[in-house]
């Protein structure tokens, strides 16, 4: 019975630092664990080593900077994409008078 609980906790340990080090969010982490945010971080990760916790901070901070760098690109995508529209546009209404001026003719 021992050893069996001593495998679970492990493998609860490992989960939890592994989620940390992959930038899961936490408090889906806690629940996922059953317990609450302030406990998760006070059991868990004051066993965690500080390479380890580092690492993780510098992955969450450069998926935090690629998420960044998608959505700025996307917003200048969708600026050209707006400008290309309205020209569009310019150039149909263009057409439609040129259309008009020959059905009168």
């Amino acid at each position: 019975m021992l050893f069996s609980l001593c495998v679970k906790n492990t493998l609860r340990h490992a989960y939890n630092i592994r989620g940390h080090q992959l930038g899961i969010n936490q408090k889906m982490l806690a629940n996922s664990l059953g317990h609450g945010l302030q406990m998760n971080s006070t059991t868990y990760l004051k066993h965690q080593s500080e390479k380890s916790k580092l690492q993780g901070l510098q992955q969450a901070i450069a998926d935090a900077k690629n998420r960044r760098n998608e959505v700025e690109r996307l917003h200048t995508e969708n600026e050209h994409l707006k400008a290309e529209i309205e020209k569009l546009r310019a150039e149909l209404a263009m057409y439609k008078v040129f259309d008009e001026s020959q059905r009168l003719k």
